[in-house]
């Protein structure tokens, strides 16, 4: 700043340089106003707030997470609705079969007719089991159980956050025949009831297990030996279920069921794509009983482990008892849409969830970020005023100097 008697002087023109110190102060305040009101931003570099730019900074990678967490949820909500249109196909194929089993429970129908609509259930089968083949997202087989087994469940997990526990999992339970009715006779299984043993009275318990896979020349012989099962007490399919599945035998499962009749039996489903038998030999090295578990997916288009509904040779009574397995098969799929319901409900509020958090973070990264123009505006106005006014005061302050003159005679 000048100070008192610096007009005498003349080497050095205090009054100018500060004048110029004005005039690039505002000068550099004026284009940074520009430099605002042309971004649309208060911060443009760390510099003009680094405590800001660093706040908004995190704030705008959580915006862009949030943004891409809403998108994955309307895919998510795509995928799940893809799921439930199959599902509500599939019931409804269900309830017309429960129609026509109810039909054909009648008996004021021939034996020909009969066979007709079993026909015809048998064909609303193979469509549920086409719908599960055709229910596909992005090469995702969404109905057909875990790895596309056609058993378990396909598991889901849906990213709908911007952190890594932000996550939905949607289990969807596979879906066709072989799940939808199992312990019903409408299976390609065998069924051996334990009163089916027919052994001589003097026959010692099962010793021996024979299983044989598939058809000459290709033939996989499994035989369990040591066993020592009795053949008289229905506790004891529990331990010929346990022997025969402890082999892992690819495509044969063995079960405990109780069946329409109310007796405990055991059921072999073969998914294998091969006929399989069976022989039960005891300690006399006869054979017990014998039986042949024929395999679904070599002979057919049904893949192995969907199931396949064979109805032929059914009277009224069959389908009486059928007409209890289709409304478990809809009990099972009312399940799984209620699953999906939940699901797509959780979906729908995670959705307004995060609408909300973008427009909160970015309300809050803006009121960090971004200029106020009715602000800036005015001062721009400042400055340029103060731009013309500290420019005449320089002019008149390069003068200055010329006043010594007159001390010069």
């Amino acid at each position: 700043m000048s100070g008192f008697g610096d007009l005498n002087r003349v080497n050095t023109n205090v009054q100018s340089l500060d004048a110029q110190l004005s005039l690039n102060k505002i000068n550099k305040n004026l284009s940074d106003n520009q430099l605002r009101l042309s971004t649309g931003l208060r911060i443009n570099r760390a510099e003009d707030d680094s405590a800001g730019f660093s706040i908004a900074t995190k704030l705008n990678s959580r915006v862009a997470g949030l943004e891409q967490a809403l998108q994955n949820v309307g895919d998510a909500k795509s995928v799940l609705d893809i799921a439930e249109a199959s599902f509500d196909t599939i019931i409804d194929n269900l309830i017309e079969m429960k129609s026509l089993s109810t039909q054909a429970a009648n008996d004021t129908l021939g034996n020909d007719e009969r066979q007709y609509i079993a026909q015809q259930i048998a064909e609303l089968g193979s469509e549920i089991n086409e719908i599960a083949n055709q229910t596909v997202f992005q090469d995702l087989d969404l109905l057909n159980g875990r790895d596309g087994s056609h058993d378990g469940s396909l598991s889901l997990t849906f990213q709908t956050g911007e952190r890594a526990q932000d996550t939905i999992t949607t289990n969807i339970d596979a879906v066709n025949i072989n799940q939808l009715f199992k312990g019903s006779e409408s299976l390609p299984i065998v069924e051996i009831s334990e009163l089916e043993f027919e052994a001589d009275t003097d026959a010692n318990n099962i010793t021996d297990i024979v299983i044989t896979v598939g058809e000459d020349p290709d033939v996989t012989t499994e035989t369990i030996t040591g066993l020592d099962i009795s053949i008289s007490d229905t506790s004891s399919l529990g331990e010929i279920v346990s022997a025969i599945n402890s082999e892992n035998i690819e495509g044969l499962t063995a079960e405990v069921f109780t069946n329409a009749e109310g007796e405990e039996d055991i059921r072999f489903i073969n998914t294998s794509g091969e006929d399989i038998n069976i022989s039960f030999n005891d300690t006399g090295g006869d054979e017990v009983l014998t039986g042949e578990v024929d395999g679904v997916g070599a002979d057919s288009d049904v893949a192995p482990g969907q199931g396949l509904m064979d109805l032929s040779g059914w009277d009224s009574g069959d389908f009486r008892s059928f007409m209890a397995d289709v409304d478990d098969a809809i009990g099972a799929m009312a399940d799984r849409v209620n699953a999906i319901g939940v699901s797509q409900s959780s979906l729908s509020t995670r959705e307004l969830t995060l609408s909300q958090a973008i427009s909160s973070n970015t309300s809050a990264a803006s009121r960090i970020m971004d200029a106020d123009f009715a602000k800036e505006q005015s001062e721009s106005i400042r400055l340029q005023i103060l731009q013309q006014t500290a420019t005449s005061a320089l002019a008149q302050a390069n003068m200055g100097p010329q006043s010594v003159l007159g001390f010069i005679g």
